[in-house]
């Protein structure tokens, strides 16, 4: 879940646009959610076998990553009204988006 929220969230490489550099080129500057930015989570292991994995073994994590941000996607949606469809979704992001809806629809309907 950790990956998931730093994809949903802040995870981004920023390219400076006139020499192509990488203006964040470490983890410190990168985005990636650190534990500090999780809430406490119970895991429960069910073991089974998996006859195609190696020794039986099979992944455990990974799964749970796929899902996190369209969670981050629809949580935004339902409590705005705005999809952002572009990872991470930054509060610049929704701020602008609150501001093209509010052009199209007039100062009238807000």
């Amino acid at each position: 879940m950790q990956i998931g929220l730093g994809q949903g969230l802040g995870e981004r490489v920023i390219v400076e646009g006139s020499t192509g550099l990488i203006v964040n080129p470490s983890f410190l500057k990168y985005g990636a959610a650190g534990p500090l930015d999780m809430s406490a989570i119970e895991t429960i292991i069910v073991e089974s076998l998996e006859p195609d994995g190696p020794f039986g073994a099979k992944g455990v994590g990974e799964v749970g990553t796929v899902t996190v941000a369209g969670a981050i996607a629809n949580a935004v949606y339902n409590a705005t009204g705005i999809r952002i469809r572009d990872l991470p979704i930054t509060p610049d992001k929704i701020i602008a988006a609150f501001q093209v809806r509010r052009g199209k629809c007039g100062d009238d309907d807000r």
